[in-house]
């Protein structure tokens, strides 16, 4: 298996990249040419801190997927096998996740399973890479990244939610589409194109059209997040040197520094009230998982495990 094809997203934890070039302005006008003006059109944020956390930790000597009560408190682990099980993400309604595993050998394949982590049902199967897989707000839709056919830099793809379907939605050959997220009413995808060390964050509408670049700066920014109220996307970024957490309007304005440390910052999401970000850090031995409010202040530890905590999603429920 290509590093890149799956070990990126922990790799990129002892990166670092150029300087900062621009955020926000001088990018194509509108997202809201994708879902109108001021957001996605979201149901809202619920009223209060709810749900669950999934995250990745390899304490055990390999990727496997753990579950935490939103205060930290209780964690649980879901899934235990001699494989790597990541990425991982939760449904709208907080009942089932999606993951990448690669429990049945070779490249890794996208699964589904209930949050209790029974019943994991394989969803993809060929001689390629699967990986990166993100729910519609109505769960009947998978969003991912796929190298099915490139033989080599993923392209982001589409299937129903038990995994027929599959329908191609970026065409581009030479460079990585990846980190996909639906916005929230599922007519449009956001996601990151470029390597590692240089990716921009894009929109495109689900049948393909409409390609808008929402950052332009030097360095690398991935792993966006739509906040519940599909208002704002976090998304981490090494404009400035290390990576750090930012955030900014769907239409790629307004762009705010939420996090500012020596450390690296990585894979923000959104509490279910829209008010937290969660995230990983490396600023305590190995990566762990942090809360912060989405102004960047009263930054929180949540959980402390052995080996390195990454890719942490709530439940939005």
């Amino acid at each position: 298996m290509k590093r890149w094809q799956f070990f990126n997203y922990m790799v990129l934890t002892v990166l670092g990249a150029a300087f900062f070039t621009g955020c926000g302005s001088g990018l194509q006008p509108g997202i809201g040419g994708l879902w109108g003006s001021g957001g996605s059109g979201g149901s809202g944020a619920s009223s209060a801190l709810t749900g669950q956390v999934v995250f990745v930790n390899n304490s055990m000597g390999r990727y496997q997927l753990y579950l935490t009560t939103a205060d930290g408190k209780t964690v649980s682990r879901l899934t235990n096998g001699d494989w790597h099980d990541y990425r991982p993400a939760f449904s709208a309604d907080g009942k089932k996740i999606a993951f990448a595993s690669t429990r049945d050998g070779g490249e890794g394949q996208l699964y589904v399973m209930n949050s209790d982590g029974s019943n994991p049902t394989r969803l993809t199967i060929g001689p390629w890479s699967d990986s990166g897989p993100s729910f519609s707000s109505d769960g009947k839709k998978l969003v991912f990244e796929s190298s099915r056919d490139t033989g080599g830099a993923p392209q982001i793809y589409t299937m129903n939610a038990e995994g027929s379907g599959v329908a191609r939605i970026t065409t581009n050959g030479a460079l990585r589409d990846f980190n996909p997220v639906f916005a929230l009413d599922g007519k449009a995808i956001v996601f990151a194109r470029g390597e590692a060390e240089s990716a921009q964050i894009y929109a495109i509408r689900t049948d393909g059209t409409g390609l808008t670049a929402l950052t332009s700066s030097a360095g690398s920014n991935k792993n966006p997040s739509f906040s519940p109220d599909g208002r704002k996307i976090a998304f981490e970024s090494s404009r400035f040197g290390s990576y750090q957490i930012y955030q900014m309007s769907t239409d790629g304005t307004d762009v705010k520094r939420l996090t500012n440390d020596a450390f690296q910052d990585y894979n923000p999401s959104y509490s279910p009230d829209g008010k937290k970000v969660l995230f990983m850090s490396g600023r305590t031995e190995g990566f762990q998982l942090f809360q912060m409010n989405t102004d960047g202040s009263n930054s929180t530890l949540l959980v402390t495990a052995p080996g390195n905590s990454s890719d942490p999603r709530w439940a939005i429920q």
